[in-house]
């Protein structure tokens, strides 16, 4: 939490959200660094304090040799904005543009080379940024490259820049610039850059880190031993991020994870400890770098169990809140859909209050898109790809089953076979379509659809679970299979903010329905009818059914409308989980 006191108050927001000038004061920099309109102008002394902090740091360095400071190597400063300005036809892009400054100081920064390096800088940015996103997402517009007088351009003793990416004031700028896909792709190709731009200067090679792979599984090959496998993800914008190995990092028990293990192929086999939770993630590495990680998984070996549960991680879904885009409104409506950031984020100010295409470009209460500042400072936890675990550990909780577990397109693809488990369990979160998306999230497409049938009929026992299963398949031969496969019709949905939780199998408990920093929210949720000879085992707290159970000769469905993984209490999620693994027996 910020704790620089202004006017005798503090912010009461967290530090990351304060201006560049706080930070600058709580660092210790000196006063002329961050107090340079002498504390009457934070808008003016936030901006300059970014140059000039550049400034004191790098001052002594080789790239500011002539200036007095810490000898602190910076040697290229970015700033990254977003801008205002709309199209009035509420379809087009805006874009980006980029900014330097070369008429200053005779045309020098303080080690004495041309300030057209800037220039180099920002005309690299603008062919990187259209190309990487016009091929990804088909379209993007960039507007100008400008060498004008700016602060955060002039003031730096390094080459330096500003990147507009886009416009916050128009609507289908930020569809894409809310969707944290679009995100990631617009953050690597700046990272691209700079990294080019580096690597020229010091007459060294470039080469890019890779993608996080993909097709991940963990599964048993003896008694105590699992079998890690993943392949690498190739990169259809950057020929060089090819893995040269790999590294793969293991959690047991309640203890984190380890500092990894690297490889060179693309499996990995160990050990297990009997009776002790496993969890593993794999990352790609290069010269250029480390990626993100996969999506962890889990393996428990339970000395004398039988049965084997594959838990599948369906839920990989990312996205921005809902979207209103008609004839007469735009915007986000977070009441309806708060959308999945990576992880946590404080990236909202409050829900929008206006959507009336009418008033664009007004700034005023009754403009389009103007919001409230109630959620200003508060951070939201999105997906973290980690609730393999909080399934496997439940299943593991009964000490009937060996536990393996993979993401759904290794199931799709066919690299995992789902006959060879005694009870397969879907964990798919707040995975669904959405038409805005930039990336395909179907809660179960066909060919996963395909594999679960194939599964269930072949005396397959199936637990499935998430809050869009029923909305989310509703073509006529989609909720054919919901029938057919699950035995489930859709009834509906419900905002989870007007019940208190769920009851049944003789307990009662609750679930994270509100946006909190702790766990991602399922803030609205289907309502699962029965059909056939199926039942409803669990109700949400206004009656209506919160899942379905189903037995037939030789195999059993139990699906839950809401993510099990989002029960607040451990306690509660092995108690109805025994149960449902119990009703599949």
């Amino acid at each position: 939490m910020g704790n620089i006191e202004r006017g005798g108050d503090i912010s009461h927001m967290p530090r990351c959200l304060e201006a560049a000038r706080y930070y600058a004061q709580w660092a210790g920099a000196p006063y002329s660094i961050y107090g340079n309109k002498t504390g009457t102008d934070d808008y003016a002394e936030d901006i300059n304090t970014r140059s000039l902090m550049t400034n004191w740091l790098a001052g002594g360095s080789p790239y500011v040799p002539a200036k007095e400071g810490k000898k602190v190597p910076i040697e290229l400063s970015l700033a990254v904005h977003s801008d205002a300005g709309y199209e009035r036809d509420g379809k087009s892009l805006v874009g980006s543009l980029a900014i330097c400054t070369t008429n200053f100081n005779d045309g020098r920064l303080n080690s004495g080379i041309s300030r057209f390096a800037s220039q180099d800088f920002i005309e690299a940015l603008r062919s990187n940024v259209t190309r990487d996103l016009s091929k990804k997402y088909k379209r993007w517009n960039w507007r100008y490259l400008w060498d004008r007088n700016y602060s955060e351009t002039r003031l730096p003793e390094v080459p330096s820049a500003i990147i507009e990416t886009l416009s916050h004031q128009n609507f289908p700028d930020m569809k894409l610039g809310q969707d944290p896909n679009f995100k990631f792709t617009m953050a690597r190709s700046i990272y691209k850059t700079i990294l080019r731009y580096v690597s020229q200067m010091h007459r060294r090679p470039c080469i890019v880190q890779p993608l996080q792979p993909h097709l991940f599984k963990a599964t048993l090959t003896g008694a105590n031993k699992v079998k890690l496998s993943w392949k690498a993800q190739d990169d259809e914008l950057e020929p060089t991020a090819v893995p040269t190995s790999y590294n793969i990092y293991v959690a047991a028990g309640s203890g984190g994870f380890d500092n990894g293990t690297n490889v060179r192929g693309t499996s990995y086999t160990m050990e297990l400890e009997p009776g002790v939770m496993y969890r593993f993630k794999v990352t790609a590495v290069n010269r250029g770098g480390e990626s993100f990680p996969t999506s962890t998984l889990s393996a428990y070996y339970q000395p004398g169990a039988t049965k084997t549960a594959m838990v599948i991680n369906g839920f990989s879904r990312l996205s921005a809140p809902a979207v209103r885009d008609n004839i007469h409104e735009q915007g986000f409506d977070i009441e309806e859909d708060a959308g999945v950031s990576y992880g946590l984020t404080a990236g909202w100010s409050g829900k929008q209050q206006c959507f009336n295409k009418s008033t664009m470009g007004s700034t005023e209460p009754n403009g389009l898109g103007y919001s409230g500042n109630e959620m200003a400072g508060n951070f939201v936890m999105g997906n973290t790809f980690d609730y393999v675990y909080t399934h496997a550990d439940a299943i593991a909780a009964t000490k009937k089953y060996n536990v393996v577990s993979c993401t759904s397109e290794t199931v799709e693809s066919g690299i995992v076979d789902l006959i060879n488990y005694d009870v397969v369990d879907l964990a798919l979160g707040l995975q669904k379509y959405d038409e805005n998306s930039t990336v395909f999230y179907k809660s179960i497409p066909s060919m996963l659809r395909n594999k679960l049938s194939a599964y269930v009929l072949g005396h397959g026992k199936l637990i499935a679970s998430g809050a869009y299963i029923g909305s989310d398949l509703q073509h006529d031969d989609e909720r054919v299979w919901l029938e057919s496969t699950l035995r489930v019709a859709y009834g509906g949905a419900i905002h989870t903010d007007t019940i208190s939780g769920i009851k049944g199998m003789g307990t009662e408990f609750d679930f994270y329905r509100q946006l909190n920093p702790t766990h991602y929210a399922a803030t609205k949720c289907d309502v699962l009818m029965p059909v056939s000879t199926a039942f409803c085992p669990l109700q949400y707290a206004n009656g209506m059914s919160a899942g379905v159970a189903y037995r037939g000769n030789d195999n059993a469905t139990f699906t839950m409308a809401f993510p099990f993984e989002c029960i607040i209490d451990r306690n509660k999620r092995l108690s109805i989980m025994n149960g449902i693994l119990k009703f599949l027996e």
